[in-house]
């Protein structure tokens, strides 16, 4: 079960995205794909080129992280910077394509273009890569279907929409989307109660157990509020809401 879940292109997509749809479960010499606690997985293009594939795109993927991050950011830094970052970089794709050779998330970083359930896993796997835990989840109901990232941060879970946010640079940052509690989320139509994730094997939440809890509202901001700076060695953010400007600051008491 786990070599079937390790190696499944929705995970692949999730977690390794420059090797989707370039290796598959399968020996490639007609033994078996998994045996004796051993699994193998074979090329679909030859192997020097996939590591030569791999490389480029784990070089493009730091050069971003260096360009936006810094060493000492703090994990709600990255949750912002990161998330400032696609709202003005991403394009968002109108037309649906059912089938992408390269794989979603490789070719949604490559190119900035995607719709939302790509736009949600991009914005999960930049933060895994800056360490911060996060995934993509999926809402599916009568009045919408949708997609965004469920994220831990300090120990604490939120929903972020990168979606609702892609922007002109010339446009202000709301931050109604953002580190969401779970009844915002909800308010906005998008129904919590069981959502969908790829990197869970049953992909329903309630099937697995497993429960995306998010009740803090220590990072919600209010709705309307869009952001105008933010003060990195006072660990404040400045934000405007109805014409006034307001202050919030995310120093943790020491």
């Amino acid at each position: 079960d786990a070599y079937k879940w390790a190696t499944a292109p929705a995970v692949l997509n999730q977690l390794f995205p420059a090797a989707v749809m370039q290796i598959k479960a399968e020996s490639g010499d007609g033994t078996p794909a998994y045996e004796n606690g051993t699994g193998r997985i074979s090329y679909q293009i030859p192997a020097e080129e996939y590591v030569k594939r791999q490389a480029q795109f784990e070089q493009l993927v730091a050069g971003l992280l260096n360009q936006y991050l810094e060493p000492d950011d703090d994990d709600f830094e990255k949750c912002l910077k990161l998330y400032d970052y696609m709202s003005v970089k991403y394009v968002y794709e109108d037309d649906f394509v059912e089938h992408k050779p390269d794989g979603s998330t490789y070719l949604v970083i490559t190119t900035g273009t995607g719709q939302c359930i790509e736009l949600g896993t991009v914005y999960a796997y930049l933060l895994m890569q800056a360490g911060v835990q996060a995934m993509e989840v999926e809402c599916s109901s009568e009045a919408m279907a949708h997609g965004w990232t469920y994220l831990l941060l300090n120990g604490k879970g939120y929903h972020s929409d990168p979606t609702w946010v892609l922007r002109s640079e010339d446009d202000p940052l709301f931050l109604t989307y953002f580190l969401m509690t779970g009844e915002r989320r909800a308010d906005t139509g998008c129904p919590v109660d069981d959502l969908m994730a790829p990197l869970l094997p049953t992909y329903w939440s309630d099937a697995a157990s497993v429960e995306f809890t998010a009740d803090d509202t220590e990072y919600l901001f209010p709705k309307g509020a869009y952001l105008l700076s933010f003060d990195e060695e006072n660990k404040t953010v400045r934000y405007m809401l109805d014409g006034e400007e307001h202050t919030f600051s995310y120093a943790k008491p020491e």
